[in-house]
């Protein structure tokens, strides 16, 4: 998104900010500045208007900033989509991490995580593999992971995690002195222990 967004100032786009935010327009453009985004004309926050998308926030920005046109760029259908053309303005949705994991090969994921534990992996997963919106592009819905480092935090570490969850459950259901753990196969298990 942010080589989305340098290459809309490249084209000399005059790009905005608007968010529905409780954190005030000078700490997110701190926030913002932290991150190298820079070069857009300004940020309009709900909170330092009193205002949101869904009441007035786009027509505070219009009446601020005229224009001829307008392209609102967003994730949430209702606030980004449905609020924004019923101001006039073009949209064009993103995608949010659980909406790529819900069309992705992971999507009977989220039917099976129960607990919170679950959830937690799962969100995790999630932010890591579909941290840009375009993650399943030209993929027919199977994210990439190609990374020893990647495939480690998502998937063995998860599995290791939910084995030790299962062994401390089962440890205190009986009464047990000492645990044996294996010399190489329980190595990651003893640690987390």
């Amino acid at each position: 998104m942010v080589k989305a967004f340098n290459y809309a100032l490249q084209k000399g786009k005059r790009v905005y900010f608007i968010s529905d935010m409780y954190l005030p327009k000078e700490l997110l453009s701190d926030f913002l500045c932290s991150m190298e985004v820079e070069g857009y004309q300004d940020l309009l926050v709900s909170c330092d208007y009193h205002q949101t998308k869904y009441t007035r926030l786009y027509q505070l920005f219009m009446d601020q900033y005229p224009a001829q046109s307008y392209l609102h760029i967003g994730d949430n259908a209702e606030a980004d989509g449905f609020c924004a053309k019923a101001h006039g303005m073009d949209v064009f949705l993103i995608p949010s991490a659980l909406e790529l994991l819900r069309r992705s090969s992971y999507r009977e994921m989220l039917e099976h995580a129960r607990t919170l534990n679950e959830r937690s992996m799962l969100g995790m997963l999630a932010a890591r593999v579909f941290c840009s919106p375009f993650a399943l592009f030209q993929s027919d819905g199977r994210p990439s992971v190609n990374q020893m480092r990647d495939i480690a935090y998502l998937y063995l570490a998860p599995l290791i995690t939910k084995l030790f969850i299962w062994l401390i459950e089962e440890l205190e259901c009986g009464e047990y002195d000492k645990v044996l753990f294996s010399a190489r196969d329980g190595f990651f298990i003893q640690k987390l222990y």
